[in-house]
């Protein structure tokens, strides 16, 4: 796909953004914290960039080899309060926990953005780097290019699913 002429970069999600499909975790700042329930996304290296979502903190994921084990978090601005941070940058470098047994270095943070129904206020959000629980594909498209791009896609689309259709547009 990130070869189709027209496609600048090609990403990966767990889950879609903004209907509400999402999967949550309990989180904590140490083992003697009650956990909270806060919304996840597995996601990969370029899926935050596709989105253009904006880091106020820290860095994005790096490309992680096969079968490494999953070490970082990036957090949205709403997830600091849940954690009491007192910033976005006094989190960077903290440990957090996700259901008693994954622990995760706090590697950047993003500002808020709508992940689920736009009716909803904007929760706390973790994302998680684990590219064996990728559902869904994500492009960035040169603007104007779109239409192009869905028919280099189509036929092979329809190899792997016949069923669904193509794409959904931002």
């Amino acid at each position: 796909m990130s070869a189709v002429p027209g496609v600048i970069q090609v990403g990966g999600v767990s889950h879609q953004l903004g209907n509400g499909a999402d999967r949550a975790s309990d989180y904590k700042l140490s083992f003697e914290d009650t956990p909270f329930v806060m919304r996840d996304f597995i996601v990969d290296n370029h899926y935050l960039d596709n989105l253009e979502v904006s880091f106020v903190a820290g860095k994005n994921f790096e490309s992680v080899k096969e079968g490494e084990i999953e070490r970082h978090v990036i957090l949205n601005e709403r997830a600091l309060q849940e954690f009491k941070f007192a910033d976005p940058t006094s989190a960077i470098g903290q440990s957090i926990f996700v259901d008693d047994s994954i622990a995760l270095t706090v590697i950047g943070v993003v500002k808020n953005f709508h992940f689920r129904p736009m009716t909803y206020e904007i929760g706390p959000l973790a994302m998680r780097y684990n590219t064996k629980q990728i559902s869904f594909a994500s492009a960035r498209i040169v603007p104007g290019q779109e239409e192009t791009v869905k028919a280099y896609l189509q036929p092979l689309w329809k190899r792997f699913d016949a069923v669904h259709d193509l794409c959904r547009q931002k």
